[in-house]
C-alpha cells in the first residue's frame, strides 16, 4: 500500500510538470553518472561535487562539442597514420631511423587512441592518451625548431646531450637497480611507504640521486625514535617533542641501512652525478660543432624531401 501511494504521488508530480508551459531542463544525473561521463573531452573547469543542475547541463553541452572535436582528431590522425605508413614503405629503413619520424608517429597514434576510446565503454585511457599526445606534440615542435637559425643550434645541442645522457644512464642503471632493491629489502618492513614495492622503490632511489634524499625523515628520525623506544626513554622530552616519533616508520636493520646509504651517497649522489655533469660540460664544444653541422644537414634535406615527395605523386 505504501509503494502504491508513492507511485501515485510520483505520477501526479509528472503530470504537473508536463502540464506546465515552462522550459524543462533535463534532470541532473547522479554523481556516479557524471563521474563516468566527465573526461578530458567534456569540460576541464568543473568538479563533480556541489554543482547545480545548470552547471551539470553546461558540462554535457560542452561534451557534445568536444566529442565532435574527438571525431575530427580521430579522422585526421587516421589519415596521417596511413600517410606515414606509406612513407615508411616507400623510403624503407632509412626513414625509420630518424628520431622525429617516431615522435610524429607517436603523436598520431596517441591522437588515434584518444579518439577511438571515446566510443568504447571503458574510458580510463582517455586522459593518459591525451597527456601523451600533448607531450609528444610539443616535443615535436621542439624538433621542428632545429631548422631555424636563431634557436636551432640550442635544440640540436640539447638532443645530442640527451642522447649521451641516456647512453650513460642505460649503463649505470645497474647501480640504481642495485640500491633500489637493497633499500626495498631493508626498509619495506619499516612502514616506509615509498619502499613498499619494487617499482616505487626504484623510482624513489632515482629521485634520491637528483637531490631528494630527505635523509632525516627517511633515516634520521626513524632511527632516533627507535633507539629511544628500545632504551625505554619514551617519556623524555627529546622523544615527546619530536613529531616524527608519532609515525610508525622505523629502521629494522640500522647498521646495514646506514652502510647502504653511505655507499649510495658516494657512488650515485657524488660520483655518478658529477660524471654526468662533466659529460655535458666537457664535451660542449664538440657537441656544438656537430649540432651546427646537423642543423645545416636538416635544412638541406627539407627541400629535397619535399621535392621527392611531390615527384613521386
Amino acid at each position: 500500500l505504501h509503494d502504491f501511494e508513492v507511485d501515485k504521488k510520483e505520477n501526479e508530480l509528472i503530470q504537473d510538470i508536463l502540464a506546465s508551459n515552462e522550459t524543462i531542463l533535463p534532470l541532473a544525473p547522479t554523481i556516479d553518472v557524471v563521474k563516468e561521463e566527465i573526461d578530458f573531452f567534456n569540460y576541464l573547469r568543473y568538479y563533480y561535487d556541489g554543482r547545480s543542475v545548470d552547471d551539470i547541463q553546461e558540462v554535457f553541452d560542452f561534451a557534445v562539442l568536444f566529442k565532435k572535436i574527438a571525431i575530427i582528431i580521430f579522422s585526421i590522425s587516421s589519415v596521417m597514420i596511413i600517410f606515414e605508413a606509406v612513407r615508411i614503405w616507400r623510403y624503407g629503413i632509412k626513414y625509420c631511423m630518424r628520431f622525429d619520424t617516431w615522435v610524429w608517429y607517436g603523436v598520431n597514434l596517441a591522437n588515434f587512441a584518444m579518439g577511438i576510446i571515446q566510443w568504447l565503454k571503458s574510458r580510463e585511457y582517455v586522459n593518459p592518451s591525451a597527456a601523451l599526445a600533448a607531450f609528444l606534440s610539443w616535443f615535436y615542435l621542439l624538433l621542428i625548431l632545429q631548422r631555424f637559425d636563431l634557436v636551432g643550434i640550442y635544440v640540436s645541442m640539447f638532443l645530442e646531450i640527451l642522447r649521451s645522457l641516456l647512453r650513460v644512464l642505460l649503463i649505470f642503471s645497474v647501480l640504481i637497480i642495485a640500491f633500489g632493491l637493497s633499500f626495498y629489502i631493508l626498509l619495506s618492513n619499516g612502514n616506509h611507504l615509498v619502499f613498499t614495492d619494487i617499482p616505487l622503490s626504484l623510482m624513489r632511489t632515482f629521485s634520491m640521486m637528483l637531490g631528494d634524499l630527505d635523509f632525516m625523515n627517511t633515516f634520521g628520525f626513524p632511527h632516533h625514535c627507535q633507539m629511544m623506544e628500545s632504551l625505554n626513554m619514551t617519556e623524555y622530552k627529546i622523544y615527546t617533542k619530536t613529531p616524527e616519533c608519532k609515525s610508525s616508520r622505523r629502521i629494522p636493520y640500522p647498521i646495514m641501512s646506514f652502510t647502504m646509504v653511505g655507499l649510495y651517497m658516494l657512488l650515485n649522489c657524488i660520483l655518478l652525478v658529477n660524471m654526468l655533469i662533466g659529460l655535458a660540460v666537457g664535451d660542449i664544444d664538440s657537441v656544438k660543432r656537430n649540432a651546427q653541422l646537423k642543423r645545416f644537414t636538416m635544412q638541406v634535406n627539407v627541400p629535397f624531401n619535399n621535392f621527392y615527395s611531390l615527384a613521386s605523386l
